[in-house]
């Protein structure tokens, strides 16, 4: 990055047949979009004169917040660069974790709109994301906008579990669920912590940890939802993390029958994931995190939600589409 520090290695210019001052950087073989408007009249020293120091000060300036980013720990970077190889991502991942502990977000065209908003570990340090279209100096629209969060929610578990774990956390800290063991018959024992509940004006979920000990542990994290704005199909969803060690299952169930549930992935360890249950409710539901584990197993619960419908607006985790399925 070097040449880059240096301003003298900026020129400008304007394509024939254009209007816009454009930038060049001949060492690299460079050129861009300035963003200052040509007058037209020949005779204008000033205008090439003010383009060419505007880029002679950002041009250097980019490449210190660059290198001052490299020196930064844990960053996520993102390069957006559709028709590039799988080759090409991995080989600048690994340039950018020779500065540091670094992890490349790859943004691409998606090839089919269920694509759109999804994450894929391509290797240690390197994600590849997709979305249906880039806007193009226009503002995207709301549609495109939460696919956007989408994908950026679904890299940061993907690249950064340690961070989600700070964040997802949030404003309450995850709840950590042990097997209690130590105690035989059945235990119930009210939680010390509560979550913010999924409703404006209710109540807080104060968890309520039951076990029950008839061969193996079935540890129980209930959560009563009260006060739902409406009765029909919801759908609660939560983030567990499960450590390496753990040897059980996770999941959610309803009080009622589920329309369909979302089990916890246990080939997925220490890294946060999504699970789910759809049901139909009154005015009042009761649902329960369901944890079949050994003694002293124990795994994290955050960022708890619930919302009206059969699954997540925000399509996460991958649902049926369709009751029948």
């Amino acid at each position: 990055f070097a040449p880059l520090l240096n301003p003298g290695c900026v020129s400008v210019f304007v394509p024939e047949g254009d209007r816009e001052w454009w930038g060049r950087i001949a060492e690299f073989g460079i050129d861009y979009h300035a963003g200052r408007w040509w007058t037209g009249d020949a005779a204008d020293p000033a205008g090439q004169a003010a383009a060419l120091a505007g880029e002679r000060r950002r041009i250097p300036f980019l490449t210190r917040k660059l290198l001052e980013d490299l020196d930064t720990p844990n960053k996520i970077f993102v390069r957006r660069d559709p028709g590039r190889s799988a080759e090409e991502m991995t080989a600048l991942a690994r340039l950018l974790r020779s500065f540091g502990n670094h992890t490349l977000l790859w943004v691409d065209l998606a090839e089919t709109s269920e694509q759109a908003g999804s994450v894929e570990l391509l290797g240690d340090g390197l994600a590849r994301g997709f979305v249906r279209e880039f806007s193009a100096n226009a503002a995207p629209d709301l549609a495109g906008t939460a696919v956007w969060l989408r994908l950026l929610e679904s890299a940061l578990i993907l690249l950064r579990p340690d961070r989600a774990i700070e964040l997802m956390s949030a404003p309450a800290p995850a709840q950590r669920i042990a097997t209690p063991c130590d105690t035989p018959g059945i235990a119930e024992t009210g939680w010390t912590t509560e979550v913010p509940t999924p409703f404006d004006g209710a109540p807080p979920i104060r968890h309520t940890l039951l076990a029950e000990l008839t061969g193996e542990p079935l540890p129980i994290l209930s959560v009563s939802l009260t006060e739902l704005p409406t009765a029909g199909y919801h759908v609660v969803c939560c983030y567990v993390w499960i450590p390496a060690s753990y040897q059980g299952s996770v999941h959610l169930a309803a009080a009622t029958e589920p329309l369909w549930s979302w089990k916890a992935d246990m080939a997925r360890r220490d890294c946060w994931q999504r699970v789910a249950a759809s049901f139909q409710a009154g005015t009042a539901a009761r649902v329960h995190l369901m944890a079949a584990g050994q003694q002293n197993d124990f795994f994290y619960s955050a960022h708890w939600r619930a919302e009206p419908g059969i699954a997540p607006a925000d399509g996460l985790p991958p649902f049926p589409k369709s009751l029948s399925a």
